[in-house]
């Protein structure tokens, strides 16, 4: 189950996953992280009661975790839940992760401390946005998979491109996967770019509310720092920046609508060019679009006809 952010793909994966008799593995590189809760949308205790979900709070927020970490969690997830009987419903938007999973991630060239030491203090100097910005430019395929706030696989990509003199993204298409290790059905969802707008908007804003400035000023409370791996997810540190007095409340809300709106932007190509998905559109943001969308999901996957579950 895959697509943009604030396209509704958590809340569809658990309607799959009580069609089929199936548990959720979560594909979202934050939601990895233990109480970055509200600002990564994780869903709610009580859908998780009903619906197991997997790949959910493994890491402390200072701790890195890549896509083979991932690759390596969500493989061993999907084992235990085939063992029970049960079908794997993964659902995120963390394309390159998926990518990991499914394909499998071969060894590229190791780390070399000197050139990583390099970029850091590049980092340092002119900060990640530059960082992203020269890997858009030298490798724009990797920036759309990994985005503006990974900065583990921004400076690996840009390593391994400047080192090697090839786009990252070109090495992994050369040699970098194992072969599939998995055969999935892919599912899309699709939004109008006015409704997809709007539902970023209102979830930023029902975030706000939500407890997301609580949040950031717990995980700041207990020591973590907004260049910590975790919160490099959008709007922590522009959070971050408000509590210290950097931005004002209004700002911070609009850098987080703009930087999401991108963020959707560029997971919509990379799964259109990536992957052999079938794409589902939500045409309008009411429950009888939805009920719409639900049956031809269902349909596509070969389950029962009918309107809309929850798990």
């Amino acid at each position: 189950m895959v697509g943009p952010t604030a396209a509704g793909k958590s809340e569809l994966a658990v309607a799959v996953a009580g069609w089929c008799n199936g548990e959720v593995v979560s594909a979202d590189a934050f939601q990895v992280y233990r109480g970055l809760d509200v600002g990564t949308a994780k869903v709610k205790a009580a859908v998780r009661a009903r619906v197991p979900h997997h790949c959910i709070d493994l890491v402390d927020p200072d701790q890195p975790f890549s896509a083979a970490d991932f690759a390596r969690a969500a493989g061993a997830a999907i084992d235990d839940i085939a063992a029970r009987g049960r079908i794997a419903v993964l659902a995120g938007g963390s394309g390159f992760y998926l990518r990991a999973l499914i394909d499998g991630l071969a060894p590229l060239p190791g780390r070399d401390p000197a050139w990583r030491t390099a970029l850091e203090a590049l980092e340092q100097r002119r900060g990640l946005t530059r960082v992203f910005a020269l890997v858009e430019a030298l490798d724009p395929d990797w920036a759309a998979a990994v985005g503006p706030a990974d900065r583990q696989r921004l400076l690996r990509g840009l390593e391994v491109t400047l080192r090697a003199g090839r786009p990252m993204s070109g090495l992994l298409q050369q040699r970098g996967w194992t072969g599939p290790h998995y055969d999935p059905r892919w599912v899309a969802i699709d939004v109008p770019r006015p409704l997809l707008h709007a539902r970023i908007e209102a979830r930023v804003d029902a975030m706000l509310t939500g407890g997301w400035l609580r949040e950031v000023q717990g995980l700041l409370d207990a020591g973590y720092r907004p260049g910590d791996p975790g919160l490099r997810a959008i709007g922590y540190r522009e959070l971050a920046a408000h509590l210290s007095g950097g931005m004002t409340l209004a700002e911070a809300r609009e850098r987080i609508v703009r930087a999401t709106r991108r963020y959707a932007k560029r997971q919509i190509t990379w799964f259109r060019g990536q992957t052999p998905a079938a794409w589902f559109t939500l045409e309008d943001g009411d429950e009888a679009a939805r009920a719409r969308l639900y049956r031809a999901v269902r349909v596509a996957l070969g389950c029962a006809t009918g309107g809309p579950a929850t798990g």
